[in-house]
């Protein structure tokens, strides 16, 4: 709807999932992606042309059950809570797409993500674990600014 009316170049936030289109002042956008377990950035990503940066974190929504913090983000699978990771962050051009699957790979928990991202046909995720760990798609360690430490192999490199 920008682009019929003549804007080519914005960062939208769409509640908290950012859309991009073309870049500002020629360079990429770089959006910042929230450390979960801190007050800073966790990494910065460049984004240009038409990319959405959606995250889902269990770590804004959540509240105590018998002293254990338990996410609003259920597993359809068992009902429960997800668990395992507090934050996932995709990048990819389908807004919709980089939405579900950022969930669904919170959802799929530290052991799993990867391989419902390849499913997925996600090759641009960040990952980070209760205990603060970021692993990082190859993909988009190449673009970010942080000290991501693992990655997996990605079908599309």
């Amino acid at each position: 709807r920008l682009a019929r009316h003549g804007v080519h170049h914005a960062l939208l936030n769409l509640g908290g999932n950012l859309a991009a289109m073309g870049c500002v002042d020629g360079r990429p956008w770089h959006v910042g992606i929230r450390d979960p377990h801190g007050t800073g950035l966790a990494a910065t990503v460049a984004v240009q042309g038409r990319e959405a940066v959606v995250t889902s974190g269990s770590y804004e929504r959540w509240r105590l059950v018998d002293g254990v913090r338990r996410t609003h983000i259920l597993d359809p699978a068992t009902g429960a809570p997800a668990e395992g990771l507090d934050s996932v962050t995709v990048v990819h051009p389908n807004a919709a797409l980089a939405d579900a699957a950022a969930t669904a790979l919170l959802v799929a928990g530290p052991r799993r993500w990867q391989a419902v991202a390849a499913q997925m046909g996600i090759n641009q995720a960040l990952v980070i674990d209760r205990q603060g760990r970021q692993v990082c798609t190859r993909s988009l360690a190449r673009r970010s600014r942080a000290s991501l430490t693992a990655h997996f192999n990605d079908s599309a490199d």
